[in-house]
């Protein structure tokens, strides 16, 4: 496997800056560039002649494979399993070729899960055609690894070396094909409604057109790695059982539509022409890669899986691999050491510097971020974990570039010092820290793919593998691009206690959270109903959203409101925790005030949960600083969150009861460090902009800042996780300690009695303006009911009504400046 090239190359630069910067010359240029190619051209064009008609193919052919699945079920002949089997070929490359626009509703409605999940979970489905008679029921149980593309290819060819004919297969798998078939065309439907029309994705995407024609290369630079580093590198390196679509062997046919998808970004779109205005060279030689590129995978033959011992086949396969590779290339090579942006950075405040990020913001105008967000799932594993620091993100979505000596200085827009990510695109969360060593890099690297990994159940021995309960199948369905999760079923959670104690008592046979999710021969403990209201309120201020959480066993039976409490909890952002991790537990202590000793009604106060053994340890994760270190958190998550056993240790690899973990210690570790290792965006504008003085002296005047401290220095352990994270000056605006926020947002649940139900963790901030960006259908607070800023701050209550109080009597435009200065973060 060809070794991974780093990033933040001087092809970027100039691709990324001829594609958006019209020029720094004492006189701004027009924003328009030759041939009519304009941001806002080449992003409409993208949508309207590229996006939506694709999906619009998807969902015609997704009809017809429907019908030829329908038509096999009810006659089972040979012609008519050769005719669905057809189809499904026919139907395939339509969705691959997507890849490099599949985002948005595909994620965070889960669309790309139903369509293309995978591996597939062939113990589920072998579970499942046991059941007879095979219904709807049985249908709507399995999870997405035993349904869309991939389910319905299993069955239709039953493995690669043992293609069935139509005797051979079962009542039970013709009832799945004609229930399989009818859901993907429902869920393809979905995807082109979801793009369409006035109030669609493809509307949101344009009103940000210089946002869209950064996200579209950066899509495009997904598919060529995940394509040469995964889908045919990695394959290289492994062997066969890696390759998606290998039970039909029409991987190859795969490869050609994803790089064919990446092509048609560049050449269909406008992009080439607005590079060539600013680098025709360039611009050529990219157009000649990305056809090199789709020339070299129409050359490598079907079956791939059966071949993979012929010289020739593999020749093809590296050949492929490195005009894929020259292709990602062009876009992203070297500059300099290729993880980090030091060697980039400009000093826009200087007199004899380009200012070359107010250019942008006055092209830009006050368009609204737009909504993108890719695919996740194991298919899309290192899709995004190399996009590291493109440098046209820095100069279009930082606007402002920050000093050349950033450790010189405690500078606000450093929101992680030297580990700080230069990004804010979508991708943001998703970057590793700045300043990370080439050993550090590599280890993220490792554990990116396995954070996305989807699991599936196992047959090594009883309980094996994902659930028999869970809430979800991988940490990317409730971390959508490590940002916050959405409040809806299947993304969010639901914890529970008994009324009585205060919600300090979990509920028999639960305990404290609801499995809604469960394998197949297993049913889930209870469905999750979400009904929303509007309070009104006083004064002219807009309504305040709350939720009222339904449970259903699986009989039917609603649960009665007095039989437990109920919260719904979204999964918050992953940026930034190796950083607070090391902030030292003396620097935390010192704001705590549990007794309210100054008298100005703020008393956070520290958590210290159970290590085992007696010990404790001062916590700092999760809503209710519930769990001290990340590896704890990520431990927790496996097992509460998918089913998942982890190791104790590196001797044994089994848990605690003796028992082989799902999850290695190497894997829990690697995990761990990913999340270590992520970066925290720096803040939109520096601390001397007039906006970042305005709101960060409201912040502090309202007595926000109390509780959201706004900076912390990390301790200087010779062994802390990385070796940047030492002595940095971090901007999280987070104290760490849980405060009682009043009965607004008391739900109920105390969590194993470190807290009452009404107390809750700081939530930090940095990143905060990103949270739609990253995840459209992300809210705030816990249970995500706020849908802005302003909403989040008016549901705060106990502790913080003084601070409610104070922002309530702010004079319009200061609510208006505060709220901005949040927005930047």
């Amino acid at each position: 496997m060809a070794e991974f090239r780093p990033f933040v190359s001087r092809a970027s630069l100039a691709l990324m800056t001829g594609l958006l910067v019209v020029g720094c010359t004492a006189n701004k240029q027009p924003d328009h560039i030759a041939h009519g190619a304009t941001p806002s051209a080449v992003s409409h064009t993208f949508v309207e002649t590229l996006i939506v008609p694709s999906y619009a193919e998807l969902a015609e052919e997704s009809k017809a494979l429907k019908d030829a699945l329908q038509t096999l079920a009810n006659e089972p002949t040979d012609a008519h399993l050769a005719a669905a089997r057809q189809q499904w070929v026919e139907t395939r490359p339509l969705w691959e070729i997507t890849e490099s626009w599949a985002f948005g509703p595909a994620e965070t409605e889960g669309l790309d899960g139903d369509l293309d999940d995978w591996p597939v979970s062939v113990l589920e489905l072998e579970q499942a055609f046991r059941t007879d008679p095979f219904t709807a029921d049985t249908f709507s149980r399995l999870g997405t690894t035993s349904i869309g593309f991939h389910g319905i290819e299993f069955v239709l060819y039953d493995g690669d070396n043992n293609l069935p004919m139509a005797a051979d297969l079962t009542p039970q798998q013709y009832s799945y094909l004609a229930l399989a078939g009818e859901a993907f065309h429902d869920t393809a439907s979905r995807l082109l409604s979801s793009w369409k029309g006035a109030d669609g994705f493809g509307a949101e995407l344009t009103g940000d057109p210089e946002g869209t024609v950064l996200e579209m290369v950066e899509g495009a630079i997904g598919t060529l790695e995940e394509v040469h580093l995964e889908k045919l590198g990695a394959v290289l390196e492994d062997g066969p059982e890696g390759l998606e679509s290998r039970f039909s062997g029409t991987t190859n046919a795969d490869i050609v539509a994803n790089v064919s998808g990446a092509q048609r970004v560049f050449e269909d779109t406008g992009l080439k022409q607005l590079l060539a205005a600013r680098n025709a060279d360039l611009a050529q030689q990219l157009s000649n890669a990305l056809a090199m590129s789709v020339s070299a995978a129409e050359a490598m033959p079907s079956k791939l899986s059966r071949r993979l011992d012929n010289p020739a086949v593999v020749q093809s396969m590296e050949t492929a691999v490195e005009a894929t590779e020259s292709a990602f290339d062009l876009m992203t090579q070297a500059h300099g050491d290729g993880r980090r942006s030091h060697g980039i950075r400009v000093r826009l405040d200087d007199p004899g510097t380009c200012n070359a990020g107010q250019l942008l913001k006055d092209q830009a105008g006050a368009s609204a971020p737009s909504r993108y967000s890719m695919r996740h799932g194991t298919t899309a594993r290192l899709r995004r974990r190399h996009l590291l620091v493109l440098v046209g993100a820095i100069l279009l979505a930082l606007l402002v570039v920050v000093t050349q000596n950033p450790s010189s200085a405690a500078d606000s827009q450093l929101a992680a010092g030297a580990l700080t990510v230069f990004n804010r695109t979508s991708a943001a969360f998703e970057k590793p820290a700045s300043n990370l060593t080439p050993e550090e890099m590599a280890r993220h690297d490792v554990g990116d793919p396995l954070f996305e990994r989807s699991h599936i159940p196992l047959s090594t021995h009883e309980g094996a593998g994902l659930g028999p309960l869970f809430n979800a199948n991988s940490c990317v369905a409730c971390h959508v691009r490590n940002g916050r999760g959405a409040p809806v079923p299947g993304i969010s959670l639901v914890r529970v206690a008994l009324q009585e104690a205060n919600g300090t008592t979990p509920v028999p046979a639960w305990e404290w959270q609801i499995q809604d999710h469960a394998i197949f021969g297993h049913q889930p403990e209870a469905t999750v109903d979400l009904t929303w209201q509007e309070d009104v309120q006083a004064g002219g201020e807009p309504p305040l959203r709350k939720v009222h959480v339904g449970l259903i066993r699986p009989n039917g039976e609603v649960v009665a409101e007095a039989e437990m409490n109920r919260s719904l909890r979204t999964a918050p952002p992953l940026i930034g925790l190796g950083l607070l991790e090391a902030v030292p537990d003396e620097a935390i202590l010192s704001h705590a005030d549990p007794d309210d000793r100054d008298g100005d009604g703020i008393s956070g106060r520290p958590v210290f949960p159970e290590q085992g053994h007696g010990r404790q340890a001062l916590g700092r994760f999760g809503w209710k600083a519930g769990t001290a270190t990340v590896q704890e958190q990520t431990a927790e998550a496996y097992i509460n969150d998918m089913g998942l056993t982890t190791a104790t240790g590196p001797e044994t690899n089994t848990t605690a009861e003796g028992q082989a973990a799902d999850i290695t210690w190497d894997e829990l570790t690697a995990v761990t460090f990913y999340s270590q290792s992520l970066g925290a965006p720096a803040t939109q504008r520096p601390a001397k902009d007039p906006l970042v003085s305005r709101g960060s002296a409201l912040f502090g005047d309202l007595q926000c800042a109390v509780c959201h401290v706004p900076s912390h220095e990390t301790g200087t352990d010779p062994n802390a996780v990385v070796a940047a994270i030492r002595g940095q000056t971090i901007w999280p605006y987070t104290d760490l300690l849980v405060h009682d926020m009043g009965p607004g947002l008391d739900d109920g649940v105390a969590e194993h009695g470190f807290t009452t139900s009404a107390e809750w963790r700081t939530a930090p901030l940095w990143g905060l303006g990103l949270t739609h960006r990253v995840n459209g259908k992300a809210g705030y607070l816990h249970d995500g009911r706020a849908r802005t800023v302003d909403e989040a701050i008016r549901w705060h209550g106990g502790e913080a009504e003084g601070a409610r109080e104070n922002y309530l009597a702010l004079a319009s435009r200061d609510r208006q400046a505060l709220l901005g200065w949040l927005q930047g973060l």
